[in-house]
């Protein structure tokens, strides 16, 4: 039910009536607006945007990047003439090492005469953004006659690799899609009765893109454990630090003990470092030597080094940025609850919700009103559209300009 301000709002309209309903009837969705009280898009200023746009499009975070990774980048800017090896200590290490620790991996601290042993060792590799692990987990992967199975729909930037290698290349490959469950997670047991000997990867999104949901932990380790040894099992973690249950195990200590995983982060998302390109991968040596061959994208820059490394060290700003999106779940799910709309419950930093055949139409008139959302027909969703969680601000005049245009 809506909220009961049908009084004021007949006030509204008899006064608008009385004065002129051809001011109104210029565009009829003028009305609706009219109609709705609080936040508009005209209203709004995000995180590194022009004013007047309500961009939760692209999973980014709202609050913008922690204050201590910016300082990181001010106090370093007029140092890009040089290398990370100039510096002492050396930027790339210092974010290694601190990652192993935050992961409970392996430290591997190099000095000049065993850098290139301990290097050939590691079982951490950065990435400029996970996007290039992604690539490079399907470059590692693909040759004539291999299969790659994952769920459908989900993220497919490593099978999309695989993809163009077959149109393009004219690669003899498969790619198994397997569907979701009824309530959108990931088919463990139905994906792995599609592995074979010809199958090369299994890429699983937990918590998954678009549909935001997570797979039980147990169960990721158990299909993880009976996935024969042949077969790279690559689990993006992008969103994992929004899962709802803050006890909730996530999958490093996997590539530990089993040396045909690949857990992949990003400093994209709850850090705010979308724009600096900083990612990473947990793995086995002998997988990281291999991922080596083909991560084209290189390190992150020196300035994304220190603004991650800055990052790891900000508590507050992790905290308050995963508390900012509980809370804007919250808001978003009793506004989809109150306008009847179908949607998710999320472990992730968006929700999906469900507006079937209107959801193309409806998607249009929210970019004409410079609402950006995400339209999740593009990963094969159809009906269903995709929305980032922002600030309570943006929350609001997102479901204000929704309701004025369904």
């Amino acid at each position: 039910m809506k909220p009961d301000t049908n009084l004021s709002r007949r006030g509204f309209i008899g006064g608008t009536m009385l004065g002129g309903l051809a001011a109104l009837s210029v565009d009829p969705l003028v009305m609706a607006q009219a109609l709705v009280t609080g936040k508009k898009p005209e209203d709004i200023q995000g995180h590194g945007i022009p004013p007047g746009y309500v961009n939760l499009s692209s999973n980014e975070n709202p609050l913008g990047p922690s204050p201590r990774a910016v300082e990181a980048v001010a106090a370093r800017m007029f140092g890009v003439n040089r290398y990370h090896w100039s510096s002492t200590p050396d930027p790339l290490e210092v974010l290694i090492n601190t990652l192993e620790r935050k992961h409970g991996l392996p430290v591997t601290e190099t000095t000049w005469d065993n850098w290139e042993e301990v290097t050939k060792n590691r079982r951490l590799a950065l990435s400029a953004g996970s996007s290039m692990i992604l690539h490079a987990v399907g470059l590692a992967t693909v040759r004539d006659k291999a299969e790659l199975v994952q769920a459908q729909p989900a993220y497919f930037d490593t099978a999309e690799v695989w993809r163009r290698f077959k149109e393009e290349e004219g690669a003899d490959v498969k790619i198994n899609y397997v569907r979701l469950t009824r309530d959108l997670r990931h088919n463990l047991n139905a994906m792995y009765e599609r592995i074979n000997d010809n199958t090369t990867v299994v890429v699983v999104t937990n918590p998954s893109n678009p549909t935001s949901t997570v797979v039980d932990h147990d169960a990721l380790a158990d299909f993880v454990r009976s996935v024969p040894s042949h077969v790279t099992v690559f689990i993006d973690e992008a969103y994992i630090d929004y899962t709802t249950d803050p006890g909730y195990r996530d999958a490093m200590h996997l590539t530990l003990e089993y040396d045909n995983v690949i857990v992949s982060r990003t400093f994209s998302k709850i850090y705010g470092l979308a724009g600096m390109r900083v990612g990473y991968a947990a793995l086995s040596p002998r997988l990281g030597r291999k991922l080596s061959l083909y991560n084209l994208g290189g390190p992150p820059s020196n300035l994304g080094l220190y603004a991650a490394i800055a990052a790891l060290d900000d508590h507050t700003h992790y905290a308050r940025s995963r508390r900012s999106v509980a809370e804007g779940k919250t808001y978003l799910g009793a506004a989809f609850e109150r306008l009847g709309i179908p949607y998710t419950p999320s472990d992730a930093c968006f929700v999906l919700f469900r507006l079937g055949d209107r959801a193309e139409s409806v998607f249009s008139a929210l970019q004409e009103r410079n609402v950006w959302i995400g339209d999740a027909m593009w990963w094969g969703l159809k009906g269903h559209l995709r929305v980032t969680v922002g600030t309570p601000d943006e929350n609001e005049a997102f479901i204000n300009t929704l309701e004025a245009v369904m």
